[in-house]
Formats: structure tokens, C-alpha cells, sequence
């Protein structure tokens, strides 16, 4: 079972006209809407994924935590970053005597 999800800047990782991405044991699948550029930032390296140009595309393929993947089209774009699903929080507890 994986720990990872993916969270976006638009509810269910999904922005009409430019795409979506979904998540499945650590496999990620992109539609890409018609004029729609993919673009994966993974560590330092940046590399286009995708140039959907006149239809529209899908791709898979497997993740990393902490990759972070920008469908754009035209000014619209979704950003998409893969994280732990697992969310730690840092709490102190002060007791005054």
C-alpha cells in the first residue's frame, strides 16, 4: 500500500480546459486538454513531459515524492505535487508547575 497522494492548487486535481491527474499505486496518469503543455519538476531537473496540441493526450507513469508537475494552457494552470499522505505535525507541550 502506498503513502503517497497528490494535492493541488485546484479541488480533485483537476482545472477544466487544461487537464487532470489521478494517482494509483505510485503510477500517475495526466490528461492533457487540447493546447495543453506538461512540464515535471523532479529534484533540479525540469523536463517537458507532454505538448498536447491540437487533441487531447494522456500519460502514466511512475512518481517520486516531492515531484511536482504543471499542466499549463495559456494563462490557466494546475500544479500538482506528489506527497506523503502520512501529514506530521510538530506539537509542544509545556507544563508549568
Amino acid at each position: 500500500m502506498t503513502n503517497l497522494i497528490l494535492s493541488s492548487n485546484f479541488s480533485g486535481n483537476k482545472l477544466l480546459g487544461v487537464g487532470e491527474a489521478t494517482l494509483q499505486d505510485e503510477k500517475i496518469t495526466i490528461t492533457a486538454e487540447s493546447g495543453t503543455t506538461v512540464i515535471l519538476l523532479r529534484g533540479a531537473n525540469k523536463v517537458l513531459l507532454l505538448k498536447a496540441n491540437s487533441q487531447q493526450l494522456v500519460s502514466s507513469g511512475s512518481v517520486v515524492l516531492g515531484d511536482v508537475y504543471t499542466l499549463e494552457n495559456g494563462d490557466d494552470r494546475l500544479i500538482v505535487k506528489v506527497e506523503n499522505k502520512e501529514v506530521q505535525h510538530d506539537t509542544s507541550i509545556y507544563i508549568n508547575s
